[in-house]
């Protein structure tokens, strides 16, 4: 799709059928924005991302490091097509994470930074470095301007916000895009782009309550069974660390607008499946252990008796 500028998978559905994906050619500094089989370039991007998170807890199982690099190298690929900034930032949040909530952590991150450094300055020295240059808000020529009132529209978009949530703070307000009608920009949306903002303005500090404790237990419960995993099968404790960190890159992502509900209650599934599972397999070998010492204890009192 980049290379080409076809988006492939976007005629499919109009070819078979009278329903065409949402979205069309979304262009930046010239390359094709890809789509894959998504919605849109930025949910690439973050699944691409999650993708990239689950990927470091199983690429132990891959005996080659040639193929541990191909895969990688794949992943990276499909996200830098997609050419947007959030995933980026993304990227970086689960990859260290992940790097810091392992054993050794400082000498892994010095490590991985180390070998980020080498392999930028080729990557930077290319025509793609000047592509990744583009990506970012505040370089490039000519783009002053579009900073200036991508930053204008920001502030007006947050200060609107602010005022209708404070209007209707506990259940927000279903109909608050009416309210901002003046916000509509040249391709006829309200760009409200932080998905908490949405939360706010939709369902207020109820929702935001119950989004937060729904994400929130996940997480704490994957970081806590993956530490008890942690001393008894290191790869099964790297798959809940994956979880974790996918679940907080998802969070962090979705200050930028780059949530997918689906996917995050996906992640928010397979977090409580491994807290479930954890406590079951941990409890019952728990219980073992203390029935093997109760009855190792009644055997020896018996034998002294004797």
């Amino acid at each position: 799709e980049n290379l080409k500028h076809w988006a492939l998978f976007q005629q499919i559905p109009a070819r078979l059928s009278n329903l065409a994906m949402h979205g069309g050619y979304l262009l930046r500094n010239g390359m094709m924005r890809a789509y894959a089989s998504t919605s849109g370039p930025l949910v690439l991007g973050v699944t691409l991302v999650c993708t990239v998170g689950v990927f470091l807890s199983l690429q132990s199982y891959l005996k080659f490091r040639l193929w541990r690099f191909g895969t990688l190298a794949l992943l990276l690929g499909g996200l830098m097509s997609a050419y947007s900034r959030g995933p980026l930032v993304g990227l970086v949040c689960v990859v260290c994470l992940f790097i810091l909530l392992r054993p050794r952590a400082m000498a892994r991150l010095l490590q991985g930074a180390m070998i980020a450094g080498l392999l930028a300055v080729p990557v930077m020295l290319s025509p793609l470095g000047e592509k990744l240059l583009h990506m970012m808000p505040d370089v490039g020529a000519g783009s002053s301007a579009a900073v200036d009132f991508n930053t204008e529209y920001r502030l007006r978009l947050w200060d609107r916000t602010l005022d209708i949530v404070f209007q209707n703070p506990v259940l927000g307000d279903p109909d608050a895009l009416l309210q901002m009608q003046d916000l509509r920009q040249g391709e006829g949306i309200i760009d409200v782009v932080s998905a908490y903002s949405w939360i706010l303005l939709g369902q207020g500090a109820a929702g935001m309550l119950l989004f937060a404790g729904f994400t929130l237990s996940a997480i704490l419960g994957a970081w806590y069974w993956s530490r008890r995993w942690a001393a008894l099968d290191l790869n099964f404790a790297q798959v809940g660390t994956s979880l974790l960190v996918c679940l907080a890159g998802t969070l962090l992502m979705a200050v930028s607008g780059g949530m997918d509900d689906a996917e995050l209650c996906l992640l928010v599934g397979l977090a409580v499946a491994y807290r479930n599972f954890s406590r079951h397999a941990l409890g019952s070998a728990r219980q073992g252990a203390v029935s093997g010492r109760a009855a190792g204890a009644a055997v020896t009192s018996g034998v002294v008796r004797t």
